[in-house]
C-alpha cells in the first residue's frame, strides 16, 4: 500500500475498518521520514491479530520473528492502539526485560492515540487526565500499563497482556536467569488477568536458548505459536487476509526489501552462526551437545492404512500430576514399516489418572497397536497393570534403571540410523521435534516425549518386534487414526 492511503476518500472509515491501513498511517505517525514496506508477514500477524478480536478462543499465541522486522511496533503498539480504539474499556498490561523499551512502547501508542488522525476516527476513546511514561488511563474505563518483566503488578489486572522480549539477550542470559524470568510469567503474571480462559497473551520474541519462554510454552495451555524465521526452512503456505495465501520457498529471505540476504549474511558473519540461528532462524540450540539431531530422523507424507504396516506399538511416559508446570502423559504411536519405525501420532496431555485410564483405551481403539510399551513408573504402574487385565500380555511394562540421559544415549546406535519416520502434517509434531533437538538432560528441560522415544526405541527395536501373539481385543477395533480412504 502506498501513501496514496493519506489521499483515499472516507479516510475515517477506512482506517477504522481496516487493520492493514491503520497500520501503514501509524507507521507514518511514528516515523514520518521512513519508508513504510509492506509485507506478506505483516499481513499474516494481522489476520492472527483479527480472528482474535472477533471471537477467536484461541488468544493465546507467540510471535518469533527477526530483529527490526516491525514485530514490536505492529503487535505491541499499533494493535493496542487499534484495540482501545475499538474498545475503550479495555485493559491493556505491556512487559518486557528493559523498562525503557517498555517507556517507549508507551510513550509510541500514546503518540497515536493523541494524533489528530486517530482522534477522528475513533472520537470515543480519549486519554484520561491520568497518565505518566508508564501508564495510559482512558475516559471510557480502560487502561494501558506498562512495566518491566519482574515489576510490581499487585493489584492490577488485564483483558490483554503483551510481552515484547522477555529475556535479556547477551551474557547476562543464563539458565538460572531465564527459569526466573518464566517463574514470574507462571506465578505472577498469569494471575493478572481477569478472566483467565478468555484473556489474550501475546508473546513477542526473538528466540534465545531452547528453554527461554517460548519453548517454554511449546505445545502448553494452549498458546499457538507464529514462527518466522529470516531465510524460510521449508515450503509453506502461510494464511493471509480474504481467503489469500503467501507461497514461501524454502530459502525464501523473510522481507527482502527490507533486509536483502547479503544483510543477513553479515549479521551472521558478525554474529557467529549459533547466535544467528537463534535470533535470526527462531532455531536455538543449548550451549552443550544436544543427544539428537534432525538429521537421525526421516520424514515422509504418508500416513497409510493399518494394514499397510507390518506392526503397531506405542509407548507410554506417564505424569502423576496435572499442575500447571506438571510433566506431561505423553503416548507416541508408531507404525512398523520395511524396519523402520512411522511416527503416526502424538498424544501429550496432563490428565488425571482416571481420564488417563480413559485416553489409553482410545488410543488402543483408534490405532489397534500389537503391542504397548508402559515406563514403570509414576502412574505407569497401575496403568499397566489395569491395561494388562483387559487387553493381556501384550501391555509391556519397562522399569527405568538409568537417567534420561544415559537411556537417550543408550539407543543413539538406533535412532542414528533413522530408523524412526516422523509423519509430516500429525498434531503437535513441531512441539515434539523442538523437545528432541534440544534434549542435553539439563535441568528445567522438557523430556517427556523424549522418555516416550527411548522407550519407543528399546522396545520397538532391541525386542525385535512382533515379539508377543498381540494385544487380545474383547471387540473390534475402530482404526479411526487411520486414513479411511485407500
Amino acid at each position: 500500500m502506498s501513501n496514496a492511503i493519506h489521499d483515499l476518500p472516507m479516510l475515517e472509515t477506512v482506517l477504522r475498518t481496516d487493520f492493514l491501513s491503520f497500520v501503514e498511517k501509524c507507521f507514518y505517525t511514528l516515523y514520518p521520514m521512513k519508508m513504510y514496506l509492506p509485507n506478506y508477514h505483516i499481513e499474516a500477524i494481522a489476520v492472527v491479530l483479527e480472528n482474535i478480536r472477533n471471537g477467536d478462543p484461541n488468544s493465546k499465541v507467540v510471535f518469533n520473528l527477526p530483529p527490526r522486522h516491525l514485530k514490536s511496533e505492529l503487535i505491541i503498539v499499533m494493535h493496542t492502539a487499534w484495540r482501545v480504539g475499538h474498545n475503550p474499556t479495555l485493559k491493556t498490561m505491556v512487559l518486557s526485560y528493559s523498562n525503557i523499551l517498555v517507556r517507549r512502547h508507551i510513550r509510541f501508542i500514546r503518540q497515536i492515540l493523541e494524533s489528530d488522525w486517530y482522534g477522528r476516527v475513533f472520537p470515543n476513546t480519549r486519554i484520561n487526565g491520568k497518565n505518566s511514561e508508564t501508564l495510559i488511563e482512558l475516559k471510557g474505563g480502560g487502561s494501558i500499563y506498562g512495566q518491566p518483566i519482574h515489576g510490581q503488578i499487585t493489584g492490577l489486572g488485564a483483558d490483554e497482556i503483551k510481552i515484547d522480549d522477555p529475556h535479556k539477550v547477551g551474557y547476562q542470559l543464563t539458565p538460572t536467569s531465564i527459569q526466573k524470568d518464566i517463574d514470574w510469567f507462571r506465578e505472577t503474571l498469569m494471575s493478572r488477568m481477569e478472566k483467565a480462559s478468555k484473556a489474550a497473551v501475546y508473546v513477542v520474541m526473538q528466540r534465545s536458548r531452547p528453554n527461554d519462554l517460548s519453548g517454554f510454552l511449546t505445545g502448553k495451555f494452549g498458546y499457538r505459536h507464529y514462527v518466522f524465521p529470516a531465510y524460510a526452512t521449508k515450503d509453506e503456505k502461510i494464511e493471509l487476509f480474504d481467503g489469500k495465501t503467501h507461497h514461501r520457498k524454502k530459502g525464501d529471505v523473510l522481507h527482502s526489501d527490507y533486509t536483502s540476504r547479503e544483510d543477513f549474511e553479515v549479521q551472521k558473519e558478525s554474529m557467529g552462526p549459533k547466535h544467528f540461528e537463534a535470533q535470526y532462524q527462531q532455531n536455538p540450540t543449548y550451549d552443550g551437545g544436544t543427544i539428537f539431531r534432525p538429521e537421525y530422523f526421516g520424514r515422509t507424507t504418508e500416513l497409510l492404512r493399518h494394514h499397510n504396516y507390518d506392526t503397531i506399538f506405542q509407548s507410554w511416559d506417564t505424569a502423576s500430576s496435572t499442575s500447571p508446570d506438571a510433566a506431561y502423559s505423553v503416548c507416541l504411536t508408531f507404525g512398523m514399516r520395511n524396519d523402520k519405525a512411522h511416527l503416526l501420532n502424538i498424544f501429550r496431555k496432563q490428565l488425571e489418572y482416571t481420564r488417563l485410564v480413559r485416553a489409553a483405551h482410545k488410543l488402543i481403539d483408534a490405532f489397534a497397536p500389537n503391542c504397548v510399551f508402559i515406563e514403570k513408573a509414576s502412574t505407569g504402574i497401575a496403568l499397566g497393570q489395569e491395561l494388562r487385565e483387559e487387553y493381556g500380555s501384550a501391555i509391556y511394562s519397562r522399569q527405568p534403571r538409568t537417567s534420561k540421559v544415559e537411556r537417550a544415549e543408550s539407543v543413539l546406535h538406533i535412532v542414528s540410523k533413522q530408523k524412526f519416520v516422523l509423519v509430516e502434517g500429525i498434531e503437535g509434531l513441531d512441539a515434539f521435534e523442538q523437545e528432541i533437538y534440544s534434549f542435553t538432560g539439563g535441568d528445567h528441560e522438557p523430556s517427556d516425549q523424549v522418555d516416550a522415544l527411548t522407550l519407543a526405541a528399546a522396545g520397538g527395536f532391541e525386542t525385535r518386534l512382533p515379539w508377543c501373539d498381540g494385544i487380545y481385543y474383547k471387540r473390534t477395533p475402530s482404526f479411526s487414526g487411520f486414513p479411511t480412504n485407500e
